[in-house]
Parts: C-alpha cells; sequence; structure tokens
C-alpha cells in the first residue's frame, strides 16, 4: 500500500544504515483506510554495518506542522544484520488536511546504543505531498506495478451528515412513498392509501371515480354520513373497464318515514370491502338514480391496500430521494474524470454538493449512495473509465442480483425515464465498468470520510 521513498545516509563498513519508507502522497481516504485496517503509514529500516552490535535503538518521527514527535523502540542487531520495522500512528486532520495540496516534511532522528555503550545519532528529512481534504487518488504506482484505490471512492459515501439526513427527511413526505409510510429501505409492505372525499350527487344522476386497480387489492369503503332526501339512501357499485358490475350494495337505505326532511344528516359507519381479482381499470360508482327531487351529500372514506413488487419499492424509494434533491436545485458541471495512476480528483462531499448545488458525476455518485446507505438500501458506485462518467446502481432487495441503474446526471419527472435511460447508459458502457459496493467497502473499513 506505500509508495516507497527512500530516506538514507550513505554507508561504510563503519556505519549504521536507515532507510524510512513512508506513504506518499498522503490522500485523505488512503491515509485513513490505512489506519482504520492497522496498516503501518511508514516503515524504518535499520542496517547494522559497524563492528560492534547494536543493543538498543529508538527512533522518533514527525510531519512537520503537523504532529508532535512520535517515539518507537526497536531491538537489538547484529553486526551485518537489520531489522525491520513497521511504524504505526496517525495525525490530527483538521491540520493533515486542508483546501489545497501542500508539501510537508518528515522528520526523523534515531539513536543507537552499542554493545560498548557508545551512542550515535542518525537524522533526515524528506519531502513528502499532502493532497488536498477532498481530492480522491484513484491508483498509485509502486514497484510492484499499479495498484488501484479505486474502492476509496467508498469514504466519501457520508449516510450521517447532516446535510444527507435533511434529505433523507424530507424525501420521506414525497406523494410516491407516502402509501408506504416513508423511506422504509428493504421492508415488504403493502401500498396502502386512504382517501377522504366528499361527494354531492344530483337527482337522476351519478358521480364516479376511476382508479386502476392491481390483482388482490382490497378496496375498503367506509360511509360516515349521507345527507338530503327524506331516505337519505345511496347505491355504490364497483363496475370494471367494460362497465360490468362487479359489486353492488345499498349504501344504507334509512327509513325516516316519520321525518320529512331534506337536510337531516344520518351519521353511519357503513363499510363494504371488495378483494380486486384481475387487474384493471375500475370505477367506483355513486348512484342517485331512484330520487327525482333531492340531491344527496356524501363523506366517503375509501382505503386501498395493494399489494407491491420489491422492485417497485425500492424505485420509490430512490425517485423520492431524486425528486428532493432536484427540488432543491442541482445542476451538472461538466469537469473531467481521470482514472489514470497517479492521478487525483477533487471530489465533493456530499454536504458541498448540496451547498453549492451542484457537481460532476462522481460528486453526484457519492450524494445519491449517501442517501441510500442513510435509508438502508445496498448501493454501489460504478465508474465508466472509457466515458469518464460515474452511476449508481442499488439492489433490489437483499440477496437478489438484480440491480436498479441511476445516472444522477439525468433531469425527469418521469420514474420510467430515470431508470430506463440510465441502464441504457450503463449497457452501452459496461463492458469496462468498475463497481464500488459500498457495503463492502464498510466490510474491508472503507469508512466515511471525517
Amino acid at each position: 500500500m506505500m509508495s516507497s521513498q527512500e530516506l538514507s545516509e550513505s554507508t561504510n563498513q563503519e556505519s549504521i544504515q536507515v532507510e524510512l519508507n513512508v506513504v506518499d502522497p498522503i490522500a485523505p481516504a488512503h491515509f485513513q483506510y490505512l489506519v482504520e485496517n492497522k496498516q503501518p503509514l511508514a516503515t524504518v529500516t535499520v542496517t547494522n554495518h559497524s563492528k560492534y552490535r547494536i543493543i538498543s535503538w529508538e527512533i522518533r518521527i514527525r510531519l512537520q506542522g503537523v504532529s508532535d514527535w512520535i517515539s518507537f523502540s526497536g531491538h537489538s542487531i547484529n553486526h551485518s544484520d537489520n531489522e525491520k520495522l513497521p511504524l504505526f500512528f496517525t495525525f490530527p486532520q483538521n491540520k493533515l488536511y486542508n483546501h489545497e495540496e501542500k508539501n510537508a516534511f518528515f522528520e526523523y532522528e534515531c539513536y543507537f546504543v552499542d554493545e560498548k555503550g557508545k551512542e550515535k545519532k542518525r537524522a533526515g528529512t524528506k519531502i513528502v505531498r499532502i493532497l488536498a481534504k477532498d481530492d480522491m487518488i484513484w491508483a498509485l504506482e509502486t514497484k510492484k506495478g499499479v495498484e488501484d484505490l479505486y474502492p476509496l471512492i467508498a469514504a466519501w459515501v457520508t449516510p450521517r451528515d447532516k446535510h444527507v439526513q435533511e434529505i433523507v427527511h424530507e424525501s420521506a413526505n414525497h406523494p410516491i412513498i407516502e402509501p408506504y409510510g416513508g423511506l422504509i429501505g428493504y421492508q415488504k409492505v403493502p401500498y396502502t392509501m386512504k382517501i377522504s372525499s366528499v361527494w354531492t350527487i344530483q337527482p337522476s344522476n351519478y358521480g364516479y371515480q376511476q382508479l386502476h386497480l392491481r390483482a388482490g387489492t382490497k378496496l375498503s369503503i367506509n360511509l360516515k354520513y349521507i345527507v338530503g332526501g327524506i331516505h337519505n339512501d345511496i347505491n355504490f357499485a364497483i363496475l370494471d373497464r367494460n362497465k360490468m358490475q362487479a359489486y353492488c350494495d345499498a349504501l344504507r337505505r334509512f327509513d325516516y318515514s316519520s321525518v320529512y326532511s331534506f337536510t337531516k344528516r344520518i351519521n353511519t359507519s357503513h363499510n363494504v370491502t371488495y378483494e380486486i381479482q384481475d387487474a384493471d381499470d375500475y370505477y367506483i360508482i355513486l348512484d342517485n338514480f331512484f330520487s327525482l327531487l333531492a340531491a344527496k351529500k356524501i363523506e366517503l372514506v375509501y382505503q386501498i391496500v395493494a399489494p407491491t413488487t420489491e422492485v417497485e419499492i425500492v424505485a420509490n424509494q430512490i425517485f423520492a430521494i431524486y425528486s428532493t434533491i432536484m427540488k432543491r436545485g442541482f445542476s451538472y458541471v461538466n469537469t473531467t474524470i481521470s482514472y489514470a495512476p497517479g492521478y487525483a480528483q477533487r471530489v465533493k462531499r456530499p454536504a458541498n454538493t448540496l451547498q453549492l448545488k451542484g457537481g460532476n458525476c462522481i460528486d453526484g455518485a457519492v450524494l445519491y449512495a449517501s442517501c441510500f446507505e442513510a435509508i438502508g438500501l445496498d448501493s454501489s458506485v460504478i465508474l465508466l473509465p472509457k466515458k469518464s462518467h460515474a452511476i449508481v446502481a442499488v439492489r433490489t432487495w437483499p440477496n437478489v442480483g438484480r440491480m436498479i441503474y441511476f445516472d444522477t446526471t439525468i433531469n425527469t419527472e418521469s420514474p420510467d425515464g430515470l431508470f430506463i435511460s440510465s441502464a441504457e447508459i450503463y449497457d452501452k458502457s459496461k463492458t469496462d465498468a468498475i463497481w464500488i459496493s459500498v457495503n463492502e467497502a464498510r466490510q474491508k473499513r472503507i469508512m466515511p470520510l471525517a
């Protein structure tokens, strides 16, 4: 995981050689990954070319302007032998990174005591490159070849960021997911909608509402009250697309023959429940044809409980978050992406993207992936190197191979248009696609940036 930089002193038969290999450049996500996984940020190799055995030694190291001195102790080293000591340390990130790239000096001091009691000291410095706070380095050229660091982009996925949480909470009120009760992640719930409406049906007339209902839907009608006419009654029916009667009921014929009032309100809790057998368009009909004089005013509360698919549940949550972000204002900014080794790219954190109301494809990808992780959806950032592009994929259900593709740069008001267009973009470039699963990254201790 390291780019080797040698801090060494020329050697002869009476000398002690110190070689220090350090991480360079120091990039935010790479540095944090090494610390999380308890990997050394530097390695010192001491070779004893002197006549005498080194019985004890110590190295002190610091990064100028960033850290205090950090000490490590080594073991005894025989003549013509060496010891390789990994160095584990961390730095305060508020001192380590700022908004621009900078150079800094690693300093080291080594103190040795040989078997004759003689003390020796070696010291040195070396300049290292510290990338900016939001710089992502996609790959490193090392002695062993090119080391891909693509998975580290998952560090920019920050689900607990307060700006991300604001988007999630705002999206929970979107009409498309209201029937689910909010952003529910991978929970299988029926599509439930309750509608309260007041109908006024003129004499010898009817009123209707058209609904498209799928098979297995339960339609429950509750009559709250009726006003108008001597009997205060009304007929109710459900008709299919061909206007054939699917269900019929008299919503309570109240016989108050001794009360001749056209304005008396009759309160009731009459209920009708009907289960739809075949997916189709249906019509709710309120029929007042038998009344020649009195209009009827009726309040109905009807509830639709429909079966839903896993894909719909996930897709609707994605679209709710997408709509919320687009409503706030999000403009695509076309900036070039290069995945070449050693190339560092500024990637906005989700909070900055939301504040600036725009970014490029990778900025959008980590923003949306942050929102998806916040509600428990399994997402991946997909890099498309040949197109210098990035999109997001969301798993339709845990342990299921099907994915919903989502290009964050598309501007549309149609869920179908969003997902179909995104899938087409992926299909055209999938041969060289690089997938970074956020879940897998977390398992590898690639954690959200501080």
